[in-house]
């Protein structure tokens, strides 16, 4: 009898200790999985954060080159723009005198050279002479959309007519228009070649 008692309590005994031992195994497995979870958590914020940098660094470069564009843009329009209108005369076979006024950037405005006060001075007084209509066309270089640069063309134009006008030349013997940018005479790649193409150009004839 003593012997079995014996036997029950290591039986009880080791029935108590595989139960523990399973026990602890299943928490340490849990413990394992939350961590690896937890690690994982923590690895997709740090790439979500790494995106994010690296989305804010590629919007901030291309600010800053939208900057440098605008800052281009107006040193190369500052560079343009010229204080007076000046004046280039020619001629044609057939003896029509042309005379061409060329502006400052995105201007219509006229500050005239005194150079160009004579060849306004001297077409008048053809114009008189001869009885000769004269024909006035503004130009645009190819900066800026089309239709604006159909009314500066057509502004520019006015305001030789103006200037003819106040010359004592009458109104009835002028006709002005625009062909906006559509008839360069030079390339608007290039700051001289857009300096050619923001003209007006006057025909006698």
């Amino acid at each position: 009898m003593k012997y079995l008692s014996i036997i029950l309590w290591l039986l009880l005994g080791f029935f108590y200790w595989w139960i523990w031992d399973s026990n602890l195994s299943k928490c340490c497995a849990d413990s394992n999985l939350t961590d690896a979870q937890t690690t994982t958590s923590i690895m997709n914020i740090d790439t979500s954060n790494n995106a994010k940098s690296e989305e804010a660094k590629s919007l901030a470069e291309i600010e800053r080159k939208k900057s440098e564009d605008e800052a281009s843009k107006k040193a190369m329009i500052d560079a343009e723009t010229t204080k007076e209108v000046t004046t280039a005369k020619s001629s044609n076979e057939f003896g029509a005198r042309k005379l061409t006024f060329y502006f400052p950037y995105n201007s219509d405005k006229a500050n005239y050279s005194a150079d160009a006060e004579k060849d306004i001075a001297e077409i008048v007084q053809l114009a008189k002479t001869s009885g000769k209509k004269i024909t006035i066309t503004g130009h645009t270089d190819s900066l800026g959309d089309p239709e604006t640069n159909m009314e500066l063309g057509k502004a520019r134009a006015n305001q030789v007519m103006q200037k003819f006008i106040s010359n004592g030349l009458p109104a009835s013997m002028i006709t002005s228009k625009s062909l906006g940018q559509s008839m360069p005479v030079a390339s608007n790649e290039t700051k001289e070649g857009r300096q050619q193409n923001r003209r007006v150009e006057l025909i006698i004839e």
